[in-house]
């Protein structure tokens, strides 16, 4: 979260590694994973971003802004 990251800031100065203030405990997901699985994820978690992996192998990420846009347009859509 970004108060994260100006607390660490705050605490340690701009010269600190990132290991520092970073959160470990954030869900990782599929990419074979539903959006509507990973959008719950999301809502019951403190992490708003959830890494994508396939077979170990890092493939990007996904965050709380980016379900929820894709939902609203998929909506209007719709309609």
């Amino acid at each position: 979260l970004r108060s994260d990251l100006v607390s660490g800031l705050s605490k340690y100065g701009a010269e600190h590694p990132v290991t520092a203030v970073m959160r470990r405990n954030c869900t990782v997901t599929s990419s074979r994973d539903m959006l509507e699985g990973v959008f719950r994820k999301l809502s019951q978690e403190e992490c708003r971003t959830v890494p994508v992996v396939d077979g170990g192998r890092f493939l990007g990420l996904v965050t709380m802004d980016n379900v929820a846009e894709f939902f609203m347009i998929q909506n209007a859509m719709q309609k």
